[in-house]
């Protein structure tokens, strides 16, 4: 077993897997990966790539709580964030959602300085004119799930009168002119899922894409959660400083919690999809497509979402060749900490 000792840091080594797959020697990458991991202050991480249909490799790295001395397995659960706006775009066109037809949300979603339309798509362009008064957002971060239903706050934020709304802090442009990206427009997307089904967004989800993928370690809310979850790390004065287990009531945009083994099957089964990376409106963010956006990675072109919140990060990615990877960590690491291992994991 590999391992690398950090001084305060916990020791660092590679996890015994717990059987998903039986999966090649990648001493070479093992290195690199635990050399990054000490760079980045990072306390532990699952990764997995694939390629022509089925998983190729998936490991785990570090501690998923240090104060438990507890591995983390390529079956962990990680926080993932903003990953999960990939997972709400996933969601939407199994829901069979008219992405161009106005949004149905339950209650009257307009622009408060425009009578525009606001589509699905819009809101999973990051073109609706919704944006993020973090205040609000902030208020309601709590420890463990919330309890305040997502219809409930959405309203309440979007819709004039309500006890969240600002119309000049919740909305920017007017629908089409600008692009900002949003949690509260992908929350809304789920949403608009919600009641285009009729059924709660995280039990749809379970239903129609994780029961069916036999995705196990995989759920939006704590309680409903198998395994036990990665907690997430800052770094305090060189200290690891354990954040807890939090949530959030428009969590669909940044609180799905899965493992790196899961979420490689989701991304292996959906990433190649021409409809999540449709750009509709080119002019405002050539990137960026329906919930899923594309960026560069040494000269090749990924198709992916990244993902960071209050210690964690994260990331999965296609590349044109149909190679991909998902990166998984339980802590913020560096600017550059994601793209070099993700280099090293599709040896560029």
């Amino acid at each position: 077993m590999l391992l690398l000792a950090l001084g305060c840091s916990p020791s660092l080594q590679r996890s015994a897997n717990p059987g998903s797959g039986d999966w090649p020697e990648r001493a070479e990458l093992d290195e690199i990966v635990l050399n990054e991991m000490g760079r980045s202050r990072i306390p532990g991480l699952a990764a997995c790539t694939f390629e022509g249909g089925e998983v190729t490799w998936c490991q785990g790295y570090g501690l998923a709580e240090i104060e438990a001395d507890r591995l983390a397995t390529e079956d962990t659960p990680f926080l993932v964030a903003s990953v999960s706006k990939a997972v709400v775009a996933v969601a939407a066109l199994e829901a069979g959602l008219e992405l161009d037809e106005p949004a149905q949300l339950g209650f009257e979603l307009s622009h408060p300085r425009s009578d525009a339309d606001i589509t699905p798509r819009m809101l999973g362009s990051h073109v609706s004119g919704v944006v993020d008064n973090w205040d609000v957002i902030e208020a309601e971060i709590v420890q463990g799930d919330s309890d305040l239903p997502l219809d409930e706050f959405l309203e309440s934020y979007l819709v004039r009168g309500g006890a969240r709304f600002d119309a000049d802090l919740n909305w920017d442009e007017r629908p089409e002119q600008a692009y900002e990206y949003s949690n509260i427009g992908a929350a809304a997307l789920a949403l608009a899922v919600e009641v285009h089904r009729g059924q709660d967004f995280a039990e749809f989800c379970s239903a129609a894409l994780f029961q069916p993928m036999e995705l196990e370690h995989t759920s939006w809310h704590l309680a409903t959660l198998s395994g036990e979850p990665a907690v997430p790390y800052t770094v305090s004065g060189g200290e690891f400083v354990p954040e807890g287990h939090y949530g959030f009531p428009d969590y669909p945009n940044g609180q799905l919690r899965t493992s790196a083994w899961d979420l490689s099957r989701l991304a292996l089964a959906w990433g190649e999809d021409e409809r999540l990376r449709e750009r509709a409106w080119p002019g405002l963010d050539p990137d960026q497509g329906f919930g899923w956006y594309r960026w560069q990675l040494e000269g090749q072109t990924v198709w992916g979402h990244n993902g960071g919140e209050v210690g964690v990060s994260a990331e999965i990615g296609v590349l044109g060749d149909g190679r991909g990877f998902v990166v998984l960590m339980n802590g913020e690491g560096r600017g550059d900490t994601l793209e070099r291992i993700e280099a090293a994991l599709l040896e560029l």
